[in-house]
């Protein structure tokens, strides 16, 4: 089928459908007693995913570069190591599954790899790498834009700076080990630690990623 669709027909249906998923990511935030459209963010991406990979040709070949990396016994020793802790503290140990699948698997999967394998086709790997730390930015600038003064406060600047940095710090792990095994790793190990690191550091994850 990828071979039927034209180019500039899969980059307008890529384009639509991300627009759909950042759209879906503000009004989650905006409206505060529905949640809908977090359900529909977190229900719709695997089948977008599903489609899009599909209808690009390069993007499955990139999937099967992503899923075949022997980096895969990191994620199983760091989500193993997460267990045993949460297990020790009594904290939820559900809640680690859910982390990894919203917001980790759902960013990773679309910025570093759908996003950045899209762009990659009209620029070279670096550029798109850094467009989707952009973007990547933006979609958490949604906490900004639509709930000023609220979350991350007077973190705001740093906050900013904190998501653009770890953008193209996950792009470029992934630019070096071609996987995302090791993104997916820090990434959930930056959610997971802000219910066992001391009082004074939890900055770290507050700014890096909305706990």
């Amino acid at each position: 089928m990828s071979k039927m669709i034209s180019k500039k027909l899969r980059f307008t249906f890529f384009i639509l459908l991300e627009l759909v998923l950042f759209a879906l990511f503000y009004i989650n935030l905006y409206l505060t007693d529905s949640s809908l459209p977090f359900y529909l963010y977190v229900g719709l991406f695997p089948p977008i995913l599903f489609f899009l990979v599909y209808i690009s040709e390069s993007s499955r070949k990139e999937l099967k570069k992503l899923l075949l990396s022997k980096d895969m016994i990191v994620l199983f020793a760091v989500i193993s190591v997460w267990i045993y802790i949460y297990a020790l503290d009594k904290l939820s140990i559900p809640y680690i599954f859910s982390t990894l699948y919203f917001p980790v698997l759902i960013e990773e999967l679309n910025f570093r790899y759908l996003i950045t394998s899209y762009l990659s086709e009209v620029m070279s790997l670096p550029r798109a790498i850094v467009v989707q730390a952009f973007l990547y930015t933006l979609l958490y600038a949604s906490y900004i834009i639509v709930l000023p003064g609220s979350y991350p406060g007077i973190y705001a600047p740093l906050f900013i700076i904190d998501m653009l940095s770890v953008g193209l710090i996950y792009g470029a792990v992934y630019y070096i080990r071609r996987n995302l095994y090791i993104d997916i790793s820090f990434h959930l190990s930056l959610w997971l630690m802000a219910a066992v690191i001391p009082f004074l550091l939890v900055w770290i994850p507050y700014t890096f990623a909305p706990t």
